[in-house]
């Protein structure tokens, strides 16, 4: 499995656990599909082996688009900004939290060798606003030793937009291409549920009406909801 695919598996699989315990479900985690014809996860409950597809909804896809642009700038940024970690940390160990307010994709190289200089200033838990030119400003904070190659670094505008409201026929369009595959998900077991994702501590999550969505009835066992970090439902399936 490839690094991307590995790393979508896991967010996946925070997802899952994450509304298992926001439901309080008694559920538990036996193993992820194949991603072929199989569901994301298999996991066992009272009444048995239960298939669980995930899909998430975002602020910006509405019906007819492949893919959300705010997610996809996001997850270009959290590749750049890992880039960015691991020039910084082949330059000093010296552990940091960096918060960007501008940040510049195409000047790592210079970003990490004055991100370290300026970290080597600093005394553990001390913050310092960093500028370079007009197009990077960062806020560093120096971290103690014990928390060696910390990379959880931001980009303050992936965490910020206008809350807004969707469709119905946005929250569909996400749903009906996971319906189209149920014949293939039952061959490996015969319940399915489907789980919708709305994560709200990025700004391509940022809705507002998610608790008064519903969505049309057949197929799924189960349509959920789930509002990270910690709202969870089960949608209400009406005839379309």
């Amino acid at each position: 499995m490839n690094p991307q695919r590995r790393r979508k598996k896991e967010v996946e699989q925070f997802q899952l656990e994450s509304f298992i315990k926001a439901m309080g479900l008694p559920w538990s985690v036996e193993r992820a599909g194949d991603d072929q014809d199989e569901p994301d996860f298999f996991v066992m409950t009272p009444e048995g082996v239960v298939g669980v597809e995930i899909t998430q909804l975002f602020v910006d896809r509405q019906d007819g688009m492949a893919a959300s642009p705010l997610k996809e700038q996001e997850m270009r940024h959290i590749g750049k900004l890992a880039k960015l970690a691991d020039a910084y940390y082949g330059i000093t160990d010296v552990p940091v939290h960096a918060k960007f307010v501008r940040f510049n994709e195409s000047a790592l190289s210079r970003t990490a060798e004055a991100m370290a200089v300026a970290v080597g200033q600093l005394k553990p838990m001390e913050s310092k606003r960093l500028e370079l030119d007009d197009d990077i400003v960062v806020h560093l904070l120096r971290l103690p030793a014990e928390v060696p190659g910390y990379k959880r670094w931001q980009i303050a505008s992936d965490r910020m937009a206008w809350v807004t409201c969707v469709s119905g026929a946005a929250l569909e369009a996400v749903v009906e291409p996971k319906r189209r595959r149920l014949d293939a998900y039952r061959r490996s077991t015969a319940r399915i549920v489907l789980l919708v994702v709305v994560d709200r501590t990025w700004g391509s999550g940022m809705i507002k009406n998610a608790g008064a969505l519903s969505t049309q009835g057949g197929g799924f066992d189960a349509i959920y909801l789930h509002v990270l970090p910690d709202v969870a439902r089960r949608l209400d399936q009406v005839e379309g």
